[in-house]
């Protein structure tokens, strides 16, 4: 195997090896070689200039064609010398040109990479305020595990009084991240967008109750690929839930959107996993991305979905037109471990909305912000379980989700 990587790395520096002739030019020698040829050829003009200027070519300059003229030894010479010279002046040109063009591309493009790295780089104050906003969620978070382990250790039955103060701690979680997205993005927001985050449950189809069907195909039909309640209800197999509870936008102190914000039932299919053009990007696709799903703009979802019907294209468009809050969004997994178990559980996914096109500006710059969040998004998949602990006691009521103002709440 070492002679195969020798072998490699010489076939390697032989693809990089410069021709003979660049070689040659960009040697020392030739400068040295074309200066004494210079030098030379004066030298002859100054002691053979009658012989040189009587030879040819010069006699045809005035009409001569006889070529009666001798051509000496000493003409012989300078045309020599003079014909070398030039062409190694010339070959030394060419190679000094070539590898100045070189030396330009190579430089043009580690200025463009740099320019490329810059773009995908945070503002300045970014990580000043991402280390302000982390300690508050942090202390957030703290205080309220210390709530509920006191009014268990108090004798409380369960946490269900828990549920509201709960929410809260996660909007301020949402709203952190949210901030960081607004300054992360202000480089690529000329127009003062306004920004919204969501979170999106993961729900087992049998957790729900679907005896309502109807009431479940209001909140999916708007997005589903199926253009009838029957087709939905068989196809999915899970359902990915927008909780009007966990949502936030920029500047309104962590509280929930209210009624501009239009919850969604999505439905995923096991399909999702190996055909394309079936699913809708954003909250859908982050579930299998790798990292997130990032829509450029709304209003372009549907121009790679081939396997959806015509009424299906139409009403995801008419959707997405009239929403005031989804122009573009990016949607992240929510993910953890439980206990000791190796393999990360997804319980909801994050998304984060822009009231315009072109949230975060490119997937360069997504994915550094992505990998900037990754704290936060281990933050809410704890707060996110706590959350589900309250939830199992009193079932998982669609209500719960999609309902402001549902369940039982603990005053401050």
């Amino acid at each position: 195997m070492s002679g195969e990587s020798s072998k490699n790395s010489g076939q390697s520096a032989a693809c990089k090896r410069k021709p003979v002739w660049r070689q040659a030019g960009e040697s020392s020698w030739i400068g040295s070689v074309v200066v004494g040829g210079s030098a030379l050829i004066g030298l002859m003009i100054a002691f053979y200039q009658d012989k040189i200027s009587n030879a040819f070519p010069f006699p045809m300059l005035e009409g001569d064609f006889s070529f009666s003229n001798e051509l000496s030894f000493q003409a012989c010479f300078f045309w020599l010398f003079f014909i070398v010279t030039v062409s190694l002046a010339w070959l030394k040109e060419k190679a000094r040109k070539q590898s100045s063009e070189e030396v330009n591309n190579e430089l043009s493009g580690k200025i463009s990479e740099v320019r490329m790295l810059s773009l995908t780089m945070p503002p300045k104050d970014y990580m000043r305020v991402y280390g302000e906003l982390y300690t508050a969620s942090v202390d957030e978070f703290d205080n309220l595990n210390f709530g509920i382990e006191k009014s268990l250790e108090d004798g409380a039955e369960s946490t269900s009084d828990w549920r509201e103060q709960t929410n809260a701690v996660i909007r301020v979680v949402l709203d952190a991240i949210l901030q960081l997205s607004i300054v992360f993005d202000s480089p690529n927001n000329e127009f003062k967008s306004k920004y919204f985050a969501g979170i999106s449950w993961l729900v087992q189809k049998e957790e729900l109750d679907v005896s309502d069907v109807s009431e479940i195909w209001e909140y999916a039909k708007r997005v589903s690929r199926h253009e009838n309640i029957e087709g939905f209800i068989s196809s999915t197999d899970l359902f990915l839930v927008d909780d009007v509870h966990l949502t936030t936008e920029s500047n309104n102190d962590a509280a929930p959107i209210g009624e501009v914000f239009s919850p969604i039932i999505w439905g995923w299919e096991a399909d999702y996993n190996f055909r394309q053009g079936i699913i809708v990007p954003g909250p859908l696709q982050a579930l299998v991305a790798d990292d997130f799903s990032r829509v450029q703009c709304s209003s372009k979802c549907a121009e790679n979905l081939v396997e959806f019907g015509e009424g299906a294209v139409e009403s995801l468009e008419v959707f997405f037109a009239g929403d005031p809050i989804r122009s573009s969004f990016i949607s992240f997994r929510i993910e953890g471990n439980i206990r000791s178990s190796e393999e990360k559980l997804c319980i909801a996914t994050l998304s984060i909305y822009r009231d315009s096109p072109g949230v975060l500006e490119n997937d360069d710059r997504a994915r550094m912000f992505y990998r900037q969040i990754i704290p936060f998004l281990n933050m809410l998949f704890r707060l996110l379980m706590i959350r589900l602990e309250i939830d199992a006691s009193d079932g998982r009521e669609l209500r719960l989700y999609t309902e402001s103002g549902s369940g039982p709440s603990k005053e401050d």
